[in-house]
């Protein structure tokens, strides 16, 4: 049981440490782009 229990905090640490990476770092390339690209505003 105490594998398990081990196991399962390993787990929610990892989860945690990327969701903290998560939050420092939003933007992503996708949403750095300065305006729409052409292909979405074709299909308007």
């Amino acid at each position: 049981m105490a594998f398990f229990d081990s196991l399962l905090n390993l787990v929610t640490i990892s989860f945690k440490s990327l969701g903290n990476f998560a939050k420092i770092n939003p933007c992503t390339v996708f949403f750095d782009e300065p305006e729409v690209p052409e292909e979405l505003r074709q299909g308007e």
